[in-house]
């Protein structure tokens, strides 16, 4: 009975020392106070040491575990690309067939405010870049001091001429597509009788009384139509557009600007035809239509381009691997990560995975104390047997 019960004591005693030093990992979550005085061992360990195991986790994850040459060799992996290409493709192929609406799809995803937000800070983002571009050329390349020949390839006397003709031909082809319109009827009957008026005496007065006014109309839009086609009026007009370009391309292109489309600076044309709501309309044109209407365009290049553009893609990141680790700062992000984790869920974590081993380690507390407990035991029995 004494082996017994000294063999009970003593594997209690060491199976709930163990189950206590284990629960101690993580409780108390908080300090205990008592007489203005924290409690020893209180908080518990994980607890109280949960910033310092974030920051240690962090240094260990980014040194050894996840390293820039373990991220450059993966991305490097032919059955990583192959994969990565297929899931790319396999993207593509779900969201084209998709008849939902970009901009409705995507106001479901992230809410109705955000998405306006979103609108808002791309449309100025966009704008910034696009006046960004412009001005870095503007300004920094020198455009605004440049004038035509500097900037048009093969700027000569015969592509000058070239141009002055395709002008001369365009004006009169527009200018006689204009008389066979209802416009240009119009327009001449206002005109005929005024130019009868203004030419006075007797001519006027007995043109006015005698001529039929379809007929004079009739005879005027041939006349008319007769000239454009006249080799002198062709001739002239060709003259008068070499002159106006041998003019043009003296000029800078800031003048130049300013002359032809009457804007003073490169920043006020900058806001008329990029401006941030210019961008938004953009935005939402481009969003306003189906997955499957934006993507149709890009299905029959698809299947050849993806897997390119993602082979590309994958080598970018491989060579900047470790720059990409630097800006992803991943010690910091681990060590956030780990304080904002909850210590209950921490705890239900470690004992789904490692409950097993501490059960075995409570019962070999108990064990190793019966084992002590049936050695003690033994010893005080066979010192008082031993000594009378």
């Amino acid at each position: 009975m004494f082996i017994g019960i000294s063999v009970a004591v003593a594997a209690i005693i060491g199976g709930v020392t163990n189950h206590l030093a284990i629960k101690m990992l993580f409780h108390p979550r908080k300090p205990v106070i008592f007489m203005n005085k924290r409690l020893p061992f209180t908080p518990g360990l994980i607890p109280k040491r949960k910033q310092e195991i974030g920051m240690s986790l962090g240094h260990v994850v980014a040194e050894y575990l996840v390293t820039p040459q373990g991220l450059a060799a993966l991305l490097k992996r032919a059955e990583f690309r192959q994969k990565t290409q297929a899931d790319a493709l396999r993207l593509f192929k779900k969201w084209s067939g998709e008849q939902a609406v970009i901009a409705r799809t995507l106001a479901e995803w992230i809410g109705e405010q955000r998405w306006s937000d979103w609108k808002d800070s791309a449309a100025r983002g966009l704008e910034s870049a696009f006046q960004g571009l412009v001005r870095h050329i503007w300004e920094e390349r020198g455009l605004a001091r440049k004038r035509l020949p500097d900037v048009v390839q093969g700027w000569h006397e015969g592509r000058k001429e070239a141009l002055a003709d395709r002008a001369t031909e365009y004006v009169a082809a527009t200018f006689a597509a204009f008389l066979q319109s209802a416009e240009a009827d119009r327009l001449l009957r206002k005109l005929v009788p005024k130019m009868l008026e203004r030419t006075g005496g007797l001519l006027g007065s007995l043109a006015g009384m005698f001529l039929d006014e379809e007929k004079l109309l009739t005879k005027v839009k041939a006349a008319l139509l007769e000239m454009l086609k006249a080799q002198t009026f062709q001739t002239s007009l060709r003259h008068a557009v070499m002159r106006e370009m041998e003019k043009l391309e003296q000029l800078e292109i800031s003048a130049l600007l300013e002359k032809v489309a009457g804007i003073d600076s490169v920043y006020l044309l900058l806001q008329r035809l990029a401006g941030k709501e210019s961008w938004r309309l953009r935005i939402e044109e481009w969003t306003g239509c189906t997955f499957a209407e934006a993507l149709a365009p890009a299905q029959n290049v698809a299947e050849r381009l993806i897997p390119h553009l993602v082979d590309i893609a994958l080598t970018m990141l491989a060579a900047n691997a470790e720059r990409l680790m630097r800006a992803i700062q991943l010690p910091q992000l681990v060590e956030k990560e780990v304080s904002r984790f909850p210590v209950e869920r921490l705890e239900d974590l470690i004992l789904s995975v490692s409950g097993k081993e501490f059960r075995a380690i409570t019962w070999l507390g108990a064990l190793l104390g019966g084992i002590i407990g049936l050695l003690q035991s033994l010893l005080f029995l066979f010192y008082h047997v031993s000594i009378p």
